[in-house]
């Protein structure tokens, strides 16, 4: 993918799932931390650099599994409550940029992964590799067979066909909602780039495409325009992967702070595993690294979840 759409995704991504430094338990009872990564199971969660809030110490494996157990044991309960009943449950924190390495690396096998389904990937506008990347977070890498219209479209590089099919259902998952808002804009910017000879490479939202395609955007950055609404607060309902399927036809940080930012979705964003809804194959495992957000290969997350909803 262009590196203009590698440089965005997080802050994208961010303000969509928000940001959790913890271990929280969403409300499929799966444990994720960061921006909405599934590390469910357990050994998703020992590799990661937790450190204890007080004393900066790095967390031993066994500290990182008795935390997890704990969430686990009661994720019912933890899963109800919301990201920030679990802050208090241990002292275990990622710090920034081990967040931000979880996302980057789960975008790389969530990109490897949707490349099986969509080989000419490679030559979509920017804002189409953005909003394909963004689905991915949400539904995991292995979606296209739920998702048939959409992936018609997306295969045929019908931008404006993809943007009247590319909603997630929002039916127990309202927080994917304004993941929705931004997947249409995104589409309909790559519609505009190839309507009016704009440069593929750049990533013109949370703007729009001029027309004659002089733009504003500059590879790496978004573009100038009216921004798309994002949720304020962490959606809880299902951790990267795990959003539910089509709406009709086709659906947080680092150091040792207690606070979380944007809108997490704690069950996560993108990475098809055990509560991803998208329809990841066999080796998909999840997505976000360690949480979730679906690239499929052996440490992903993203494993289809069987209750996934297809279009």
């Amino acid at each position: 993918m262009y590196q203009g759409v590698k440089n965005v995704f997080s802050s994208f991504t961010g303000p969509l799932e928000g940001r959790v430094y913890w271990m929280y338990v969403d409300v499929k009872g799966l444990v994720t931390t960061g921006v909405g990564n599934l590390i469910d199971p357990v050994s998703l969660a020992i590799v990661l650099p937790f450190q204890h809030a007080a004393t900066g110490a790095a967390a031993t494996q066994a500290e990182i599994t008795a935390a997890w157990t704990d969430l686990k044991n009661n994720g019912v309960t933890l899963g109800q409550a919301g990201y920030q009943a679990c802050a208090s449950r241990n002292d275990l924190r990622l710090s920034d940029p081990a967040i931000d390495t979880l996302v980057s690396s789960k975008l790389a096998s969530n990109e490897a992964t949707f490349l099986r389904s969509f080989p000419n990937f490679e030559s979509w506008p920017a804002d189409a590799q953005l909003a394909g990347m963004s689905m991915c977070w949400a539904l995991g890498p292995a979606f296209a067979s739920q998702w048939p219209q959409l992936s018609a479209a997306l295969n045929a590089q019908n931008w404006t066909a993809a943007a009247a099919n590319c909603n997630i259902s929002t039916a127990g998952n309202p927080g994917v909602a304004p993941r929705n808002t931004a997947d249409v804009a995104l589409f309909n910017n790559a519609a505009a780039v190839v309507k009016n000879g704009a440069d593929p490479s750049m990533v013109y939202y949370p703007g729009t495409v001029p027309a004659g395609g002089n733009g504003t955007a500059t590879p790496g950055s978004t573009g100038a325009g009216t921004t798309g609404a994002t949720s304020s607060t962490p959606d809880t309902s299902e951790s990267s992967g795990a959003s539910p399927g089509p709406a009709s036809p086709g659906a947080g940080s680092s150091g040792a702070s207690n606070t979380a930012t944007g809108s997490a979705d704690a069950s996560d964003t993108g990475s098809a595993d055990a509560s991803d809804t998208g329809s990841a194959d066999a080796s998909d495992t999840g997505s976000a690294d360690a949480s979730d957000t679906g690239s499929a290969d052996a440490s992903d997350s993203d494993l289809a979840s069987a209750g996934s909803i297809g279009p």
